[in-house]
């Protein structure tokens, strides 16, 4: 796909999310783990070709190391329950996440190219840790984290987190394997 393809799909992604945000923000487990990861997705997509960076970028962004920092961050912040119920309630708060987690891909999308082995797994290791303590933590809570969503939408939001987990460390695990097996 040409760069003009995957910056048009990008913003496709973008705005279909932005067209379906009533839907996708009426439930915990939709705005989580269907419309944030679409636009993490639309980041990426929009990033694929960005030229090297400037000598100041890639130092400040040595082995992709404060990128992906900041990419992490930016994702974990919209799965903060007070943010979700933030961002259900004010369009200019919905707008930040979306401006928010589509820079997130962006940026990690170009970060990770930089980084080595070493600091890739130590990033997968760690978001699939705080991916999968917050799914436990919205399972175990015995109150609604959200005003907006009800208890079963917590339920269901966790449950969606694990299976996320679980899944990842498969793909990642059936993945180095099979690179292994094969040099």
């Amino acid at each position: 796909m040409t760069h003009r393809g995957q910056l048009g799909l990008s913003g496709a992604l973008v705005l279909s999310c932005w067209a379906a945000r009533a839907t996708l923000d009426g439930t915990m487990w939709l705005q989580m783990l269907v419309q944030a990861p679409i636009l993490v997705v639309a980041g990426v997509l929009a990033a694929r070709d960005v030229p090297p960076a400037r000598s100041w970028l890639r130092a400040w962004n040595a082995h992709g190391i404060a990128g992906l920092t900041l990419a992490a961050g930016g994702v974990m912040l919209w799965m903060i329950p007070r943010l979700l119920d933030a961002a259900v309630e004010h369009p200019s708060v919905d707008a930040l996440k979306y401006a928010t987690l589509v820079a997130s891909g962006a940026i990690g999308a170009v970060s990770w190219r930089a980084a080595g082995v070493v600091v890739r797994v130590f990033l997968f290791g760690n978001a699939t840790w705080m991916t999968a303590t917050i799914g436990l933590l919205l399972l175990d809570s015995a109150s609604r984290l959200c005003a907006n969503y009800t208890m079963n939408d917590q339920q269901y939001a966790g449950y969606g987190l694990l299976v996320v987990t679980l899944t990842a460390v498969i793909f990642a695990l059936v993945r180095g394997t099979t690179t292994v097996a094969s040099q």
